[in-house]
């Protein structure tokens, strides 16, 4: 059998396409049910290349809050952005911030986030032990505030 070329989400064949990472990127919701009070939380891992990242955040963040107005709401993973440039993206959303992740063995940079609207506090973040990944993991605590609104 004779080697095949690799196929881009285009459908073009041949060599890859430097714009095209070549992962498949998802965001996973999930409507909870905190003691009667709806609250949406998702998760993704965006691209590495930063101008599809962006895109991807937007629709992430989209995807987020659809249908959930006034609902609380978590958008956390490996956003592939710097914080300082996420912030500029995420009208209504608040971030925790300040947290390097990324490499794990010597971490510099923040790419793994979190994200909240709404009634949610961000109590504590702190950045967990060195694991099988590559990025350290964050752990926090949030609040649901049922007085707010």
């Amino acid at each position: 059998m004779g080697r095949r070329e690799p196929v881009d989400p285009a459908g073009r064949t041949g060599p890859p396409n430097p714009g095209w990472d070549r992962e498949p990127r998802a965001a996973l919701l999930a409507d909870l049910d905190l003691d009667g009070v709806r609250v949406r939380v998702a998760t993704t891992h965006l691209s590495y290349l930063p101008w599809r990242a962006v895109g991807q955040l937007r629709a992430a963040l989209a995807a987020a809050a659809a249908g959930a107005d006034g609902v609380p709401a978590v958008l956390t993973g490996d956003l592939n952005l710097p914080a300082l440039g996420v912030r500029g993206l995420v009208r209504g959303w608040r971030s925790a911030q300040g947290f390097a992740t990324y490499p794990a063995w010597n971490p510099r940079l923040q790419p793994d986030q979190l994200l909240v609207r709404g009634p949610v506090r961000i109590l504590d973040v702190v950045v967990g032990p060195q694991g099988p990944s590559d990025h350290l993991p964050l752990v926090t605590t949030l609040e649901l505030d049922v007085t707010a609104g």
